[in-house]
């Protein structure tokens, strides 16, 4: 099952893209693939006692006005699994607590 978690920013958009790079990094995770133009970085989780393949996750980060940016971080889990335990939205929420502390 998908899972998204959006949160807003009053900082410029480059400002938040360069945070959440260095906080999923922070946290250990792996990024797959990131694009500053378009503002999406898609990263992946690892095993964990909830997925025996991990999280996929894709942040996007969208400029809604000068010093206003908002996120919103989508995941699903890497392999095929009959419960969803929360695992992508409580790594989604980890991710957006460590860019506030940065930014902060």
């Amino acid at each position: 099952m998908a899972t998204s978690v959006k949160s807003s920013f009053n900082h410029a958009k480059d400002k938040v893209f360069n945070s959440c790079l260095s906080s999923i990094a922070t946290l250990g995770y792996s990024i797959s693939n990131s694009q500053k133009d378009s503002g999406i970085i898609s990263f992946e989780t690892g095993r964990s006692m909830f997925t025996w393949k991990g999280q996929k996750l894709t942040c996007t980060i969208i400029e809604m006005e000068p010093n206003k940016t908002d996120l919103i971080i989508s995941g699903v889990s890497a392999g095929v699994q009959l419960t969803d335990w929360g695992e992508a939205e409580k790594i989604a929420n980890k991710v957006v607590g460590q860019i506030r502390s940065t930014l902060n």
